[in-house]
């Protein structure tokens, strides 16, 4: 996919104008989860209500394909599986369109049916949440007692069923949030990682977006600990290495990333910094609004996972309509002038590094 983004790129630079090659799709907020960092602790801003319906969610899926996508993601908000009907049948539109399609899941709703029926449609990627391979580390920042032996589960489940079945897919991966409860454990997790056949490891630091309580910043890593940090990272390069397993963890190599959470305006307007000959498109601080498009369960539609209450709906808008109105266009006009929203701050660091990497396939060209 990354090679489908820099080419789109190069197209908008040549004032042609592509779709997204990347849309994420939130079929819920609701979540059988209390995970401590979630933003839903803040209750007030949590709503279940005008939740898209299946029919458009097929309309849209249609729509996806008709601008190119080349990757829909599942995830939320919430917890998918909460809308296990809905999920799956989005999942079987996917599929049915030939685009990649990849699940992000706390795993602790499978069934044996909803594994078979995902191995069945050759659904692409599965993306569980598993922050520890200790049971209390991991329950403890669900909130949620038995989380982990439920997530174990079904990654044995999907493990026997490919077996059984002779699939090759789902690829599985885990996403870690990396925080002081966990730091130290990230190699032995790496090590059960492996013997569970999981096949990619995503790390993300905790960013804390919630208002009316600080206790997702108690987790943060403190200035020690963000020194001590690049040596398990060391430690896990090597075991994934040995391994074969796709990772991120090369990011964490860099102390912004790290200790610039939720402050990251700084880190993201340094990173665009470059020589005035290259074209303006090439070095804007965001590359999302010109590939990415987020549609949250209330039908609001934004370029990126911490966008705002701005942007527009698509309850009686197209796809192609959003992308090429006056939001996404005001967005990418912000950004040529290297202009930041202020939720630009909490942005996620792998997005951060994900940029870097465009852009220096785009100075190459």
């Amino acid at each position: 996919m990354h090679d489908e983004i820099v080419k789109r790129i190069v197209t908008w630079s040549k004032n042609v104008k592509p779709g997204p090659v990347h849309i994420q799709l939130n079929p819920t907020d609701r979540c059988n989860l209390q995970c401590i960092f979630c933003w839903q602790r803040d209750s007030s801003r949590v709503s279940y209500e005008n939740e898209i319906s299946e029919k458009r969610y097929m309309e849209l899926i249609s729509e996806a394909y008709a601008l190119h996508v080349k990757k829909i993601t599942i995830t939320g908000g919430g917890e998918p599986l909460c809308r296990p009907h809905t999920s799956l049948k989005i999942m079987k539109k996917i599929k049915e369109w030939g685009i990649r399609g990849s699940l992000i899941t706390n795993g602790t709703l499978f069934t044996e049916n909803i594994v078979k029926e995902i191995i069945h449609i050759r659904w692409d990627e599965v993306i569980i949440s598993l922050d520890s391979s200790q049971k209390e580390t991991h329950d403890y920042l669900r909130q949620s007692a038995g989380a982990y032996d439920k997530t174990i589960k079904a990654i044995k489940l999907f493990n026997a069923y490919k077996k059984k079945l002779n699939g090759d897919l789902p690829k599985l991966c885990i996403h870690i949030v990396l925080c002081n409860k966990n730091y130290q454990e990230i190699p032995e997790l790496i090590e059960f990682a492996h013997n569970f056949g999981i096949q990619n490891v995503f790390l993300e630091p905790i960013v804390t977006v919630t208002v009316t309580t600080d206790i997702g910043e108690s987790l943060k890593l403190n200035m020690e600990q963000e020194e001590e940090l690049p040596h398990f990272i060391k430690k896990v390069l090597k075991i994934c290495n040995v391994y074969h397993i796709e990772n991120n963890l090369e990011s964490f190599l860099k102390p912004d990333l790290i200790g610039k959470v939720n402050n990251m305006k700084e880190v993201i307007m340094k990173s665009s910094k470059f020589h005035k000959c290259y074209p303006d498109l090439f070095s804007v601080p965001c590359f999302e609004p010109w590939y990415n498009m987020i549609i949250r369960p209330n039908g609001r539609v934004g370029p990126c996972c911490m966008f705002d209450f701005s942007g527009e709906y698509c309850h009686n808008k197209s796809l192609k309509e959003i992308w090429f109105g006056e939001y996404f266009t005001k967005a990418r006009e912000s950004l040529l002038r290297k202009e930041l929203p202020l939720y630009c701050s909490n942005c996620n660091p792998s997005q951060i590094v994900n940029n870097e990497k465009i852009r220096n396939e785009l100075v190459k060209i």
